[in-house]
């Protein structure tokens, strides 16, 4: 009786431990042989081992999917949280909204930009022609018309400031399955700046702020096809690299700069100024009539000239224009015939000296002036280059009282491509107006100082005299120069005389001053040429580190038959003698010329009767006896 009594608690005690997921320990109950007879509470064992094993297997079942699960919600976890952050550190905006704009989520980017509260995706646009816009996009989208719409747009960021954005907008599954719409912005702002400043400067001189030659042709191709009547200026800024050569480029802008700002002040709000080039600048007047240009240019030709202060310096730099003009239709219908036309103007204006004008006259035809200033500069680039354009000449300088040779003044000139002279009242002024004088300077500085060298290396000692132009006298590396020279060919400094004439004082007088003392320092004489015309400032005399003083010509022809030009001779020459200094009387043509010279005091000629200019310098050197009329001949 005790044992199916035993066996049947043994049951129940299995099944109790069942629900607490003891499988092991319920078998362990169970785990009597079975006998050979089978009973009732055999069946109840047998049953109850059945289930424990797949209670059992089905909590082992449970377990490994529940683990499975985790492992799965861990993966998600984290992705998730990867994506929130790659969303978050995202350059682009994101963001998810109902199809009437309302704002469900977004990601920080947004929010950092647009931190003002902001609940409807369309109170950001600047426009109400943009937020109308997205709407209907937005219409066609809900409509399963497209699958994506895309808007560039400009918004206003949590400060007000227009941001230039480009969005990408289509339909995806919130979590509940309901339909919304993904927003992603990428932020265009600096592109668009910079599409903008790249059209600016395809148009504009960055420098000054106004139209480029792209910008010029457009406007004046506009005036071309809509208007009936108007004008093209054409202005260039006088003695341009003078400026930039003497004070620097930093002063040439400003220049460029205040002479643009005047120009703006001058024309009306239909007119279009441009800088075409360097120091060329245009005007496009659209609808004018000739009386009314003629008015313009008459103000331009004064507004446009000016001054400009240097701080460091404390002095002022002063700048002129010169204006020329080309009326449509009646000096041309297309743009190149209107800026050659222009441009022939402006160059008659230049020739009849600074700060004047010129409208286009048909019948004055410059067109040969211009191209012989164009073949003349690249003539004088060439012979720059070459060996066999440029030639040195000498003309002797007597001594009256010693009857010797005294000196050799150094005379450039310039042959052409056929061997045909070019005189230097032709190529002198054009190397001036396109820069190129100090070029011809050092080249001519060079040669004679080589020259010099040579000569007194054959047992011959002289000195030699050579002309400076005013601008290279102006430029702060001219003494430099000369000096690297003398220390190149090893010349006595006091056998060199630079020669300048009275007119190189109209600008900057203080920089000549300068170069003339540290040139002087070195050893180096200084002769002034042309005096007693011009400005005739005699307190020049006093200042400068004069050694000579070359009288004007025009006072020494026919200087037997002009008492007046005898008696200022005279007075000049003892004037020049008081501050210790010589004069050279130049034009001396007749032996008659040269007594009276002597009789008044002069101390040196030059001329014709005294000697041609000649390239034979040794032979003029081995013979410098005087014969006259002989040298050079």
């Amino acid at each position: 009786m005790l044992n199916p009594l035993r066996r049947l608690f043994s049951v129940v005690e299995a099944l109790n431990l069942l629900p607490r997921h003891e499988y092991k320990e319920a078998k362990q109950k169970l785990n009597r042989q079975p006998g050979v007879l089978q009973d009732e509470l055999s069946l109840l064992e047998k049953s109850t081992r059945f289930v424990t094993q797949e209670l059992e297997a089905l909590h082992i079942e449970v377990e490994d999917k529940n683990h499975s699960l985790q492992e799965q919600i861990a993966v998600i976890t984290r992705s998730r949280a990867f994506l929130e952050r790659l969303i978050d550190s995202s350059h682009l905006f994101i963001v998810t909204q109902n199809f009437d704009g309302t704002i469900l989520t977004c990601n920080t980017r947004f929010e950092n930009e647009f931190k003002r509260p902001t609940a409807n995706f369309t109170d950001l646009f600047m426009s109400d022609e943009s937020r109308k816009l997205f709407q209907d996009r937005v219409d066609l989208l809900k409509g399963g018309h497209c699958e994506v719409i895309q808007l560039d747009a400009e918004f206003a960021n949590d400060q007000g400031l227009p941001i230039y954005l480009d969005w990408t907008c289509s339909i995806v599954d919130d979590e509940k399955g309901r339909n919304i719409i993904l927003a992603i912005g990428i932020d265009l702002t600096q592109r668009k700046r910079d599409e903008e400043a790249l059209e600016w400067l395809a148009n504009n001189d960055p420098l000054t702020g106004i139209g480029n030659r792209r910008g010029f042709q457009h406007d004046l191709q506009k005036v071309l096809d809509t208007q009936r009547n108007g004008a093209v200026v054409f202005i260039d800024v006088n003695r341009f690299k003078q400026i930039n050569d003497l004070y620097g480029h930093t002063v040439g802008d400003n220049v460029l700069i205040q002479i643009a700002e005047s120009l703006r002040a001058s024309v009306r709000s239909t007119d279009s100024i441009s800088r075409l080039a360097g120091d060329e600048f245009t005007v496009v007047l659209p609808n004018i009539t000739a009386e009314q240009l003629e008015k313009l240019l008459h103000k331009l030709s004064s507004k446009l000239n000016g001054q400009l202060f240097l701080n460091n310096d404390g002095r002022w730099v002063e700048y002129s224009v010169s204006v020329g003009a080309a009326l449509i239709p009646q000096h041309g219908t297309v743009e190149q015939e209107l800026i050659v036309h222009a441009d022939m103007a402006m160059y008659q204006a230049k020739k009849k000296g600074g700060e004047q004008w010129q409208i286009f006259d048909p019948a004055t035809n410059d067109l040969a002036d211009i191209r012989r200033d164009h073949d003349l500069i690249s003539l004088l680039k060439q012979a720059l280059k070459r060996t066999d354009l440029f030639e040195l000449n000498y003309q002797p300088i007597y001594s009256i009282k010693s009857e010797t040779v005294s000196h050799y003044e150094v005379l450039l000139r310039l042959k052409d491509l056929n061997g045909n002279p070019v005189f230097p009242n032709e190529f002198i002024p054009a190397a001036e107006r396109m820069g190129l004088i100090g070029l011809v300077d050092e080249w001519v500085l060079d040669h004679s100082i080589s020259k010099l060298a040579t000569t007194w290396q054959a047992g011959h000692t002289f000195s030699l005299s050579i002309n400076i132009s005013a601008p290279t006298l102006q430029s702060n590396t001219f003494p430099e120069i000369l000096n690297n020279l003398i220390r190149k060919y090893r010349v006595d400094p006091s056998h060199i005389i630079i020669e300048l004439t009275e007119t190189a004082y109209i600008e900057n007088f203080q920089m000549v001053l300068t170069n003339l003392e540290r040139i002087s320092e070195s050893g180096v004489l200084v002769a002034l040429d042309d005096f007693g015309v011009g400005f005739s400032s005699f307190s020049y005399l006093k200042k400068l580190p004069l050694s000579y003083v070359k009288l004007d010509g025009s006072y020494i022809l026919d200087l037997e038959n002009n008492p007046d030009n005898q008696v200022f001779v005279e007075s000049l020459n003892k004037m020049v003698n008081a501050f210790g200094m010589r004069t050279i009387a130049e034009f001396v043509e007749d032996e008659i010329t040269l007594k009276k010279l002597e009789e008044l005091g002069v101390e040196y000629a030059q001329g014709y009767y005294i000697g041609k200019p000649s390239p034979k310098l040794l032979e003029m050197v081995a013979g410098a006896g005087f014969e006259p009329t002989t040298f050079g001949l």
